[in-house]
């Protein structure tokens, strides 16, 4: 998760992915391979329904974390 906000650009001073970029690779593995694609997301948020609380918990951990060295940094 915490690599997810790093390469997305919540974290750090890394430029963030297209947007378009994000959403196309769903869309474009549906489209591909309907069947294969529907298992996997549906796996996937499964698993995010599973471990809500784990994944908010490290979300607003990095989301801190990320404010608290900007505010460091601007001192």
């Amino acid at each position: 998760m915490v690599l997810l906000a790093v390469r997305s650009g919540v974290a750090g001073r890394t430029p963030a992915a297209n947007p378009r970029c994000r959403v196309a690779v769903p869309v474009v593995g549906h489209s591909l391979a309907p069947a294969k694609a529907h298992a996997w997301l549906s796996s996937l948020k499964n698993w995010l329904i599973a471990n809500d609380a784990s994944v908010m918990v490290t979300l607003f951990l990095v989301i801190g974390v990320v404010l608290i060295g900007k505010g460091i940094d601007a001192l």
